[in-house]
């Protein structure tokens, strides 16, 4: 089964260490929800940055449709021509499946129908049950800059 896409609710309960230092500065450049935007259309790749913001350009278009002007104009000030790798933020999605196993087997599901659903073992899901959760930076999703 496909890991389904970050979304600001999954990075809420991730443990801040856990989150590369790349998508930190993306969120506290230009809000989760934009940066997160950019970790679903280009997780795993290098981007460059236009050296200008010229209406038209296509990365510029992209980046608009993506987070919207006025954060895309942010994003282009701050990274002019730069190549900026985007993360996959593997551990942070492996966060929030445990978290979702986590619930899920709090609410009655089984280890047999939880195996089957996530596509892993039995000691998988019984060694993430185990688990005590990592330190939680609450309320993530209204990061603020300036709190790493």
């Amino acid at each position: 089964m496909p890991t389904p896409p970050l979304s600001p609710d999954d990075l809420a309960g991730t443990p801040v260490e856990n989150l590369p230092d790349s998508l930190r500065q993306l969120i506290e450049l230009v809000g989760v929800a934009a940066a997160l935007s950019l970790v679903r259309a280009f997780a795993g790749n290098v981007i460059q940055i236009p050296l200008r913001s010229r209406p038209g350009g296509t990365m510029r278009e992209r980046l608009v449709h993506l987070m919207g002007e006025p954060l895309a104009e942010r994003l282009i000030q701050a990274y002019a021509g730069e190549r900026m790798p985007i993360p996959r933020c593997a551990q942070a999605l492996r966060d929030a499946r445990d978290r979702e196993i986590i619930r899920a087997y709090d609410g009655g599901a089984s280890v047999v129908t939880l195996t089957a659903q996530y596509a892993l073992t039995d000691r998988q899901i019984r060694t993430i049950l185990k688990r005590s959760p990592a330190k939680t930076l609450p309320g993530l999703a209204g990061f603020q800059p300036g709190l790493f």
